[in-house]
């Protein structure tokens, strides 16, 4: 896609895929962002049960710093365009919360946070249910970007190993998953560009015995990045190790314009090192005694 950035890693691992499964299940590729902020880990028992609303203990981490006030007023005055992924109704829930109340108000970052885990939940209980088809547009002003389309590229992504394939098109029907493919879901408060942001993550995971492939849903992040996608398979290799291979796609609506060439080149440079930099954390958060030879 035009306004995607994607980048593929191969790399060896001296732990075995069983327990690089384990790590991936506790949030390992989520929590291998190196910028974030807080973290939280959405328990699930069978069915969504509950509201959910953004005033369960989940989302209590989900707040602005006092040192992001300027980033809150902004929000706080956030108008459909890139500098917020938000939805109308988002947009006019935003401005409710904050009607006859200046952006200076001391309540600012009170208000902020409450409107951010309110709209979290939201997302969350519409993706849980209804899958990419919950997912609510990004207002763009006079053009909306739909997450949900954007997720589903991957099942015709010509840089989808065959090996992934299936697994791809299977983990696509989430909510209606086989029993054998089991998610986590999480939320994110990371800096993108210099600026906090709010992310909703999903892991999907299936264990056979010849190999472990894995999928990182992140989605209506804040700003800047639309989603993020990554697909990944671990396999044991003759020595004990594992090999993992992942590919990495992220699709951001700052890309197309008229300087689409050079915004491109330095969205792919900033893509690419920020690619090096996760695996570098997945390699700390391991150990550096979990790496092979060569590796």
């Amino acid at each position: 896609m035009q306004k995607e950035l994607m980048g593929a890693v191969a790399m060896r691992l001296s732990v075995l895929p069983e327990e690089l499964a384990r790590r991936i299940r506790t949030g390992l590729n989520v929590l291998a962002d190196p910028k974030i902020y807080a973290f939280g880990s959405i328990e699930l028992s069978g069915t969504l049960s509950g509201t959910l609303s953004g005033d369960d203990d989940v989302w209590h981490g989900v707040a602005y710093a006092s040192s992001e006030l300027s980033e809150a007023k902004q929000f706080a005055r956030a108008e459909p365009g890139t500098a917020f992924n938000l939805s109308a109704e988002e947009l006019t829930a935003v401005h409710q919360r904050f009607a006859g109340r200046t952006p200076a108000s001391t309540e600012t970052l009170a208000r902020a946070s409450a409107a951010w885990r309110e709209i979290l939940a939201g997302r969350f209980r519409a993706y849980r249910e209804f899958g990419t088809a919950g997912l609510a547009g990004y207002d763009r002003g006079g053009t909306t970007s739909w997450p949900g389309n954007e997720l589903h590229h991957g099942d015709t992504a010509p840089y989808v190993p065959a090996a992934l394939a299936a697994f791809v098109r299977t983990v696509d029907r989430f909510p209606a998953l086989p029993t054998e493919i089991k998610s986590y879901f999480f939320w994110k408060k990371t800096e993108i560009d210099d600026r906090p942001a709010f992310v909703l993550s999903h892991v999907m995971i299936q264990e056979d015995t010849d190999a472990i492939r894995f999928a990182l849903r992140e989605f209506y992040v804040s700003h800047t990045y639309n989603v993020l996608q990554q697909f990944g398979m671990a396999s044991p290799t003759s020595d004990g190790g594992t090999m993992l291979v992942v590919i990495n796609s992220t699709i951001t609506d700052r890309l197309p314009g008229i300087f689409t060439s050079f915004a491109r080149s330095i969205g792919e440079q900033r893509a690419l090192s920020a690619l090096e930099d996760y695996f570098l954390s997945i390699r700390r958060t391991l150990g550096a005694d979990t790496w092979l030879s060569g590796g």
